[in-house]
């Protein structure tokens, strides 16, 4: 510990979900901010943007817009069944294509956002008993999403907090 900054380290083989657990465990925040290793941010207010977004009572979890490294959109939200089972809106769209509806450009409520750049409410985290440690690597995300929705929150994607993700 260092500051205001802990690095623990976990045994054991990966588990996204075991991870973000331990850490919202150890963290004292009322927001917990769930970040991947392999993203980069690429505009200076995103996070006040994450926290405009959640502050609000309803809202739960609040994911931003990333990109490829080659400027193509990577997550714009997830939508249920895309894929089979769910996947991400909007993917391989350059910055200035509009999308569906232009809705590449317009924050909304969706069913799920990615866990790779997200803000979400401690007390609702807790009180839907965080990530499913069964699921260790995918769709933990999602999981974690649709609970909150059941436990009558909303979920919310805004293109105004920006990072690219290496996805590595």
């Amino acid at each position: 510990e260092q500051g205001r900054v802990r690095v623990e380290r976990i045994e054991g083989t990966f588990n996204y979900s075991r991870l973000n657990n331990r850490g919202v465990e150890l963290s004292r925040g009322t927001l917990i901010a769930l970040l991947n290793n392999d993203v980069e941010v690429i505009n200076e207010n995103w996070l006040s943007e994450l926290v405009s977004r959640v502050a609000q009572s309803e809202v739960a979890m609040v994911g931003a817009r990333l990109w490829y490294p080659n400027g193509t959109i990577q997550h714009a939200g997830v939508i249920l069944g895309a894929g089979g089972t769910a996947g991400h809106a909007h993917v391989g769209l350059r910055r200035f294509q509009p999308g569906y509806f232009a809705r590449a450009h317009l924050a909304q409520n969706l069913s799920a956002v990615t866990a790779a750049c997200a803000l979400v409410r401690r007390d609702a985290y807790v009180q839907v008993g965080g990530f499913d440690e069964n699921l260790a690597v995918t769709f933990n995300d999602v999981d974690f999403c649709l609970r909150l929705r059941e436990a009558g929150y909303r979920i919310v994607w805004t293109p105004y907090a920006e990072l690219i993700h290496y996805e590595s």
